[in-house]
C-alpha cells in the first residue's frame, strides 16, 4: 500500500505540473487522484490526512458526490470511536 500511495503522490504531482499545457485535462485528473489518495490514506488509517484531503476536494467541487460519502463515512467513524471511548471511561 505504501508503494500505491508513492505512485498516486507522484501521479499528483505530475498532473499539477502538466496543468500548466491542458488545465481542464489535468485538473480533473488531479482531483481523481486525489479522492483515490484520500481512500488509500482512510486504507492506511492515516484519517487526518484523508479528512483534509476530502475537504480540499469538496473546497473546489462541492458537488463531489463520492467525496461527500467518503467524507461522512470518515467523520461517522470517528463519532463512534469517540463515544465508545466516552462510554468505556465512565
Amino acid at each position: 500500500m505504501e508503494e500505491a500511495k508513492k505512485n498516486l503522490e507522484d501521479s499528483l504531482s505530475r498532473s499539477k505540473i502538466e496543468a500548466e499545457q491542458d488545465p481542464q485535462y489535468y485538473n480533473s485528473i488531479t482531483v481523481t487522484t486525489t479522492y483515490n489518495l484520500a481512500r488509500l490514506n482512510e486504507s492506511l488509517c492515516q484519517f487526518d490526512r484523508a479528512e483534509k484531503l476530502y475537504k480540499d476536494i469538496l473546497k473546489e467541487h462541492p458537488n463531489y458526490v463520492d467525496c461527500m460519502y467518503g467524507l461522512c463515512l470518515y467523520l461517522k467513524f470517528n463519532a463512534f470511536f469517540f463515544f465508545f471511548f466516552l462510554v468505556q471511561s465512565v
